[in-house]
């Protein structure tokens, strides 16, 4: 799982990190900061595309601080400026230009000769008076503070940043690595981002509840830190696209159906049919070999119309309109024959239904994806601790907390997540704005996906995609399939963005862009 993975760090063992990797002193500080400004670049350019992009003629606003981020935000200047012929940008110094470090210093004077009559510089008081008469500007780029912040901020710098906050006339706010104000200890006030750009290592304060705020989304920009090294005994990591690479590999010559995997999902209701054909479209874009679909029979028919790939198994129903418990019996030839099991989209929690799904869970030696109505506490109790299945849920807040008992659903900590999946034996997709996976030991973590995904139905796809991944087996593990679930599902719903727009996306729009994904790059900038 780690060489698909990068470690998350704290901001002091992240900049010891730094500097072990930078061992050519300057020269390998000026490469990497070239890298992270290009990164930086791309990364805004792909971005902006969700709000319809960045403008040839765009204005842009350049936070720079004495250092690194600063550097880093004046390189991605330049190349934003060189990919946009057209745009010009104002670079305010936070700290005057005198104050720029040798590194900080080179990016400036290499950013006036690129385009000296494309760039002009503003003082902090004269950029507040700016912002206060609603200057325009396309984006804004955070390059002001960075690991070595320390509180407390300066009184004028907070002021600069309450202001810039108010401000209503930004397309596009991004800070670099880290929004200034957000550290080991976060500000009182704080840059506000639309996206962060965690450039080389992804440090733990972004991903802090209490920062969500200023972070907005976050993103992490491999620089190469980790390719020839990485740490042990690190807990927490970010998930990257290589994940994938496997998918993208031919598939053997003498291959069938049978050679990737039966997939078997029992979900619907006549309540909420969706979900069951939902989670079964994205299943049958997984790469698995089969997929059988048990769901209520008055839907069963109009089902296979929509998804003939598919088999559909009609199954008796409840005066309700959901699954009957006398089908347990019809299903067990098909639990025989699955390499893994989905339960839950759709099903509702009629008890009759939820005793189904214990029965199920009882019969079945397959892997197990638990879902939406089967995360029920009694349902999970019944797995046992010392099965040697491996059994996935995929929660979100709310069904977390009723799966631990609570009416509240709050921020989890990652050590609860971990204690949750170790004591009951699962391996838990929290799934959130930033989604984390933990096997019970580790957490990883997911920074793909965004808003496009505050939709129904968007749960229902990662669970097929998820099940699908996990009945394929394969040698890396069942870990890494669900893995692979999950950040193809995030990926494809960033490109859905880029494409569509986030405001009037269908859930179901994500299935056009798994393929393209796939065969688009696999590596972040």
């Amino acid at each position: 799982m780690h060489r698909y993975a990068h470690p998350v760090f704290s901001c002091k063992e992240a900049l010891d990190w730094e500097r072990r990797q930078l061992i050519g002193g300057e020269a390998a500080e000026w490469a990497a900061m070239q890298r992270a400004g290009r990164g930086v670049a791309r990364a805004i350019l792909r971005d902006a595309a969700e709000a319809g992009g960045l403008r040839p003629a765009a204005r842009l606003l350049v936070l720079a601080g004495k250092g690194h981020n600063g550097g880093d935000a004046l390189l991605a200047a330049r190349a934003l400026l060189a990919a946009r012929p057209q745009a010009t940008v104002t670079v305010a110094a936070a700290f005057g230009e005198r104050a720029f470090r040798p590194l900080a210093a080179r990016a400036w004077r290499e950013l006036l000769a690129a385009a000296p009559d494309r760039v002009e510089t503003v003082g902090a008081r004269a950029l507040r008076d700016r912002v206060a008469a609603e200057e325009e500007w396309d984006l804004c780029l955070d390059g002001i503070l960075g690991l070595q912040f320390r509180l407390p901020l300066p009184a004028d710098l907070a002021n600069l940043l309450a202001t810039l906050n108010e401000h209503r006339s930004f397309g596009l706010r991004v800070a670099v690595d880290l929004p200034t104000g957000v550290g080991a200890e976060n500000a009182p006030v704080a840059f506000r981002a639309d996206f962060t750009y965690a450039t080389g290592i992804v440090k733990e304060p972004v991903l802090r509840a209490a920062a969500a705020p200023s972070v907005g989304r976050l993103r992490y920009l491999d620089l190469g830190f980790f390719d020839a090294a990485e740490p042990s005994l690190v807990h927490q990591h970010a998930l990257t696209a290589d994940v994938l690479d496997p998918l993208r590999e031919l598939r053997p010559a003498g291959c069938d159906k049978r050679t990737f995997g039966h997939l078997l999902i029992v979900a619907g209701s006549c309540a909420m049919p969706g979900a069951a054909l939902m989670a079964t479209l994205a299943a049958l874009r997984s790469g698995v070999g089969l997929v059988t679909a048990v769901v209520p029979e008055s839907v069963a028919a109009a089902f296979a119309a929509r998804a003939p790939e598919a088999m559909w198994v009609p199954a008796s129903e409840t005066p309700e309109g959901s699954l009957a418990l006398e089908n347990l019996t019809a299903l067990r030839p098909h639990l025989e024959r699955a390499t893994a099991l989905l339960v839950g989209p759709g099903l509702g929690r009629e008890r009759e239904t939820q005793a189904l799904i214990q029965g199920l869970l009882a019969l079945a030696a397959c892997p197990v994806v638990l879902d939406a109505d089967a995360l029920q506490p009694q349902v999970v109790e019944t797995l046992g601790v010392k099965s040697a299945r491996p059994v996935v849920i995929t929660p979100h807040l709310g069904e977390f907390a009723r799966l631990r008992g609570s009416n509240t659903a709050g921020p989890v900590e990652n050590a609860e997540l971990v204690d949750f999946a170790m004591a009951r034996n699962v391996t838990a997709i929290l799934k959130g704005p930033v989604s984390r996976l933990t096997d019970g030991h580790s957490v990883w973590h997911s920074l793909f996906g965004g808003p496009v995904l505050a939709r129904g139905g968007s749960g229902d796809v990662l669970a097929g995609l998820v099940a699908g991944r996990l009945a394929t087996g394969g040698e890396d593990g069942p870990l890494v399939r669900v893995a692979q679930g999950l950040v193809w599902h995030g990926l494809a719903a960033d490109r859905l963005a880029r494409h569509q727009g986030a405001t009037s996306a269908v859930t179901t729009d994500l299935l056009a862009h798994l393929a393209p994904t796939l065969n688009e790059s696999a590596h972040e900038p």
